[in-house]
C-alpha cells in the first residue's frame, strides 16, 4: 500500500501535462468529430525508446500524411522529425530500431485492357484502373524507399492489396509475412517478405476462397478462414499436428467473419504455440468473458478471466507482438483488467490518477515504455507515454486536436426503475451552452438491439448536444454487455419490453432533470430507428418528432429477405424477433402501425445499404404518406454503417437540422 502511494505521488508530478478536460472554446461541428486525426496509428519502436505516428492534414478533399517521430529518451516527449508524403498513409509499423513500414495507396492503370469489377454495395462496373494498397519500407528519415513485394515482379488484376500483414515477425526484424493472392488463380497465399529488399517468398499456399490467416507465437501458419461460396458461408481450418493436412472445425454465415464458432471469437495469440486466446460465453454463467483456444481440435479449454455479471467488452492486443495486454468490461462505467505482469502493479496508481472520468488502457509495451490510451466524454482519445522505471506519465497528444478546443457535452449516468421493478439506467449527455433552462431533450435508443452505449465520448451525442439539446440514451432489456439473459430478455420484446424500458426512461429523466417535457423528439439508427418509430406509433403524447436512420421498419420482410440470402442469419434474428409466421409478427411492424402516428417523421437511409435494405424506408414513407403524416426523407448512396467522414455528416446534418426545426433549443 506505501508502494502504491509512493506511486501516486510520483505520478502527481505529471498532472500539469495531462489536464484532461477539454478547453472551453464553442462547441464541436460535425468536421470537427468527424476529422482525419492528427495522430494516427502510434507505435512505439522496439526498445521503446521512440515513438512514430501519422498525421493527417486535409488540402481540400485531398488527405495527405505526414510521419512524426518522437523521441522518448530525454524525459518529456520531443518531436525529432516530420516527415511529409505525396498521399494518405493507412498505416505504419516499426521494422527494426531504425525502419518503418508504410501502408499506402495509388491508382493502378491496367495494361492493354479492362477489368469487370462488383463494389461492396453489389454493383458491377468496368474501369481501367484500380486501386493498389502497397507497402513502402524506408528509413525513419524517409530515405531509402522499397516497395514490398510489387517491386519483384509484374502485378496481376487479383493483386490490388498488397498491405495485408499476417505476422510482423517481432523477433526477425529483416521480414515480416504477407497474404497476397496470386497473379493468375487469385489463391491467397503466404510470402515471407524481406523489408530491406522487397523480395518474397512463398511459405504457405492458400485457395481462390482463403480470405485471411492467422499464427501463432513462433510466426507459423495455424489457422485460415475460407469462404464456401455454394453456402454463402465461412469456414475455419485448422492445420493438423503433422504441420501440412487442414481439418474444417467450424462453418459459420458471412456476417460472422471473425467468429471461429457462434460466438467464438479470436482476439489475441495465447503463449502455447497450439492455443489462442477468444471471446467465448461462458455456458455456466451466460457470461462472455476470455479463453483459451485449442487450435488443434477446435474446442474452447480454460477461462482467462471472467465477470460473474457483466460481459468482456474489448480486448487489447499489442499489434506487433499479438498478445493480449488488457481487456476491459463495463457497467456504468468502463474498467480494465490488465494482463502484462510489469504494468499491473502499477495499474492501481495509474487509474487512481487519471480519474473516474477518463477510461485508460495500454496499447503497446516496449522496454520500460507503455503506450496508453485514455479516453471520456470531456477528453475524447488521447495518447500517453508511461514510463515503468521512472514512474513518469507523459502526454502525446489528442487523436482530433481540435475537440480539445471546443467545449464539449457533459455525461452523467441516470438510474431509473422500469414498470416491472427492474433496475435500469441510461446516459443523459447535457449541452455545455445550454440555450434555454429547461433545455430540450433528444432520445438515443442504439442499435442492434443486442448493442450498449457507453460511459464516455459518443459522436453521435456530442454533435446533437453540440445543437443546444440534451441527450439521454437508455440501456434497456435486449442490450448486450450484461450477460445472455438481459440480452434475450428482450427477444420477441420489440414491441414489448424493450419499448416500455424505453418509455419509463424517458418519464424518469422528463421528472427528475431539468428538461422541457414540452419539447422532446427521438432518434436512432438501424434497431434505434425502429424504436423511435414504435415510440411515436406507442405514445405520441411523449415525443413532439421522431427521426429514423436505416430503420427496421417490418420485420418479416427482413427475415424473409435474411433467408433467401445469407445461411444462418435468419436464425439470429427469428430468435430475437420471437418468431417467423407472419401474423405473429404483424404488432412488431412499425408499417402496421403507422396511422397511430401523428408526429412529424425524418427517415434517412442509404440506398446501398446491405443489411437493412432501404425499401424497408420506402415502405415506411408510402405507408406515413397514406396516414396523413407529415414525413420528410432523405435516400442517398451510402451503406449501413456509414463509415466515412463524408457519408456520417451528411447523414447528421438532416438529422440534426429535422430535430432543430421541431423542438428548436433557441
Amino acid at each position: 500500500m506505501r508502494w502504491i502511494k509512493f506511486l501516486i505521488l510520483a505520478l502527481a508530478a505529471a498532472a500539469a501535462s495531462t489536464a484532461g478536460a477539454s478547453a472551453q472554446g464553442v462547441p464541436p461541428a460535425a468536421d470537427h468529430i468527424f476529422a482525419a486525426p492528427d495522430i494516427g496509428s502510434p507505435v512505439l519502436s522496439p526498445s521503446g525508446n521512440q515513438l512514430v505516428f501519422l498525421s493527417n492534414q486535409d488540402r481540400g478533399g485531398d488527405i495527405r500524411s505526414t510521419i512524426v517521430l518522437v523521441d522518448l529518451t530525454g524525459g518529456a516527449p520531443q518531436v525529432v522529425r516530420a516527415v511529409p508524403l505525396a498521399s494518405k498513409a493507412k498505416w505504419i509499423q516499426w521494422a527494426g530500431e531504425d525502419r518503418l513500414l508504410v501502408s499506402m495507396s495509388a491508382p493502378l492503370p491496367i495494361r492493354g485492357g479492362m477489368a469487370w469489377l462488383i463494389d461492396s454495395a453489389g454493383r458491377i462496373f468496368i474501369t481501367d484502373e484500380l486501386d493498389l494498397s502497397f507497402i513502402t519500407s524506408m528509413t525513419t528519415d524517409g530515405e531509402d524507399p522499397v516497395v514490398l513485394f510489387a517491386s519483384t515482379r509484374r502485378l496481376g488484376v487479383t493483386q490490388t492489396q498488397l498491405d495485408y500483414v499476417v505476422d510482423f515477425l517481432p523477433d526477425d526484424p529483416d521480414h515480416i509475412l504477407m497474404g497476397v493472392r496470386s497473379r493468375r488463380g487469385a489463391e491467397l497465399d503466404v510470402y515471407r517478405t524481406n523489408v530491406l529488399t522487397g523480395r518474397a517468398r512463398r511459405v504457405d499456399s492458400g485457395r481462390d476462397e482463403t480470405l485471411a490467416w492467422f499464427t501463432d507465437t513462433r510466426g507459423v501458419t495455424v489457422m485460415r478462414l475460407d469462404h464456401l461460396p455454394n453456402r454463402d458461408a465461412i469456414a475455419v481450418l485448422i492445420r493438423e499436428e503433422d504441420g501440412r493436412r487442414w481439418t474444417r472445425v467450424a462453418e459459420n454465415s458471412v456476417s460472422n467473419f471473425t467468429e471461429l464458432h457462434d460466438g467464438v471469437t479470436w482476439v489475441a495469440r495465447a503463449e502455447a504455440v497450439d492455443e489462442a486466446l477468444v471471446m467465448a460465453e461462458d455456458e455456466s454463467t451466460g457470461r462472455t468473458g476470455l479463453f483459451r483456444f485449442n487450435l488443434l481440435d477446435g474446442a474452447l479449454a480454460s477461462p482467462v478471466w471472467t465477470h460473474p455479471e457483466y460481459d468482456v467488452a474489448s480486448v487489447y492486443a499489442d499489434s506487433v507482438s499479438g498478445r493480449a495486454l488488457a481487456l476491459t468490461w463495463a457497467d456504468e462505467r468502463t474498467h480494465v483488467e490488465v494482463f502484462d505482469p510489469a504494468l499491473r502493479d502499477h495499474w492501481p496508481a495509474l487509474t487512481e490518477f487519471f480519474g473516474d472520468e477518463l477510461a485508460v488502457w495500454p496499447v503497446q509495451r516496449a522496454g520500460s515504455k507503455v503506450l496508453l490510451q485514455a479516453s471520456g466524454p470531456l477528453e475524447p482519445d488521447s495518447y500517453y507515454i508511461y514510463d515503468l522505471g521512472l514512474m513518469q506519465v507523459d502526454r502525446i497528444g489528442a487523436r482530433l486536436s481540435r475537440l480539445h478546443e471546443a467545449a464539449l457535452a457533459s455525461v452523467s449516468v441516470h438510474h431509473y426503475t422500469a414498470a416491472d421493478g427492474t433496475e435500469l439506467f441510461g446516459y443523459l449527455t447535457t449541452p455545455a451552452y445550454p440555450a434555454a433552462n429547461p433545455v430540450p431533450l433528444v432520445v438515443l435508443p442504439h442499435g442492434g438491439p443486442e448493442a450498449r452505449d457507453y460511459y464516455g465520448f459518443d459522436p453521435l451525442a456530442q454533435l446533437i448536444a453540440a445543437a443546444g439539446f440534451a441527450v439521454f440514451q437508455p440501456q434497456f432489456r435486449g442490450s448486450s454487455g450484461f450477460g445472455r439473459a438481459f440480452a434475450e430478455a428482450g427477444h420477441g420484446e420489440w414491441a414489448g419490453l424493450i419499448q416500455s424500458d424505453i418509455t419509463d426512461g424517458v418519464r424518469s429523466v422528463l421528472e427528475s432533470k431539468s428538461i422541457d417535457a414540452s419539447r422532446v423528439c427521438i432518434a436512432g439508427w438501424s434497431f434505434g430507428g425502429y424504436a423511435a418509430l414504435m415510440q411515436a406509433a406507442m405514445h405520441p403524447d411523449l415525443y413532439q418528432c421522431a427521426a429514423a436512420g436505416a430503420a427496421v421498419t417490418d420485420p418479416y420482410a427482413l427475415l424473409v429477405r435474411a433467408e433467401e440470402l445469407v445461411e444462418g442469419e435468419h436464425v439470429i434474428l427469428r430468435a430475437m424477433m420471437g418468431g417467423s409466421d407472419q401474423a405473429a409478427l404483424a404488432p412488431l411492424s412499425a408499417v402496421e402501425r403507422a396511422s397511430q402516428i401523428s408526429i412529424p417523421v425524418l427517415l434517412v437511409h442509404g440506398r446501398q445499404d446491405g443489411i437493412v435494405p432501404v425499401e424497408q424506408s420506402e415502405m415506411m414513407e408510402a405507408a406515413l404518406r397514406d396516414a396523413g403524416v407529415d414525413v420528410d426523407t432523405f435516400y442517398f448512396d451510402a451503406g449501413h454503417a456509414l463509415d466515412n467522414q463524408a457519408d456520417m455528416q451528411r447523414a447528421m446534418f438532416q438529422i440534426t437540422r429535422f430535430l432543430t426545426r421541431h423542438i428548436d433549443p433557441r
